[in-house]
């Protein structure tokens, strides 16, 4: 209410009863500690609100296969037997000046209750994390140490801020091209069934990559 009307008009608030409110950043980081952004799904918009194009994948680390952990030495190698999606982003988002491309990726861990009861322990999330790199080329392939200099360059790195949350979501804002997401635990050899979400404003590909599709 003290907000004047030459600035209301300059910020766009209306008195629309729809929910929404204004406050100053200087206000909000006096009361608050985390904001939470909620991405609609294709299929749940309206016309006032983007949709976002979905991927889906249910996967699992398991042990002597793809649970690869996180990289430390003297385990390097074993990283890249971790689970690996290609995303293949073709088109910029529709209004984004830079011609970026939009993508939000979610990892979520699963089975945790079951996890906690089976351990008797309190706390059953695993710290977990995801990294993404950019495959130089336009053809998607496996990223391993041999090759990893030849096929990729590391883009995003999250190493060092693997967290015990049941689900991590990061937005990035990345040039078309073909990128890699690899989900991993901390530990290597530990095994855990987990979800990756990836959200994108224009049509994109996807895929789980393994040897028979490399």
């Amino acid at each position: 209410r003290s907000v004047s009307d030459a600035e209301r008009k300059a910020l766009g608030i209306t008195n629309d009863e729809d929910g929404e409110f204004w406050m100053s950043f200087e206000e909000w980081v006096k009361n608050f500690e985390e904001l939470q952004i909620c991405h609609l799904p294709e299929g749940t918009g309206t016309e006032r609100k983007l949709s976002w194009k979905q991927q889906v994948y249910h996967e699992s680390w398991v042990k002597g296969v793809s649970a690869g952990g996180c990289g430390n030495p003297p385990y390097e190698k074993l990283y890249w037997t971790n689970p690996q999606f290609t995303v293949i982003l073709k088109e910029p988002d529709a209004e984004d000046k830079d011609k970026k491309c939009s993508l939000i990726v979610s990892l979520m861990q699963k089975n945790a209750r079951a996890l906690r009861t089976k351990r008797k322990v309190s706390m059953a999330n695993l710290p977990i994390n995801f990294d993404l790199y950019k495959v130089k080329g336009n053809n998607p392939t496996i990223l391993e140490g041999e090759n990893y200099s030849r096929f990729a360059l590391k883009l995003a790195r999250r190493g060092g801020n693997y967290s015990y949350y049941r689900e991590l979501t990061q937005e990035f804002r990345l040039d078309p091209g073909v990128y890699v997401v690899i989900p991993a635990t901390f530990d290597p050899y530990v095994e855990m069934d987990f979800l990756l979400r990836m959200y994108t404003e224009a049509t994109a590909q996807s895929m789980a990559m393994d040897i028979e599709t490399q």
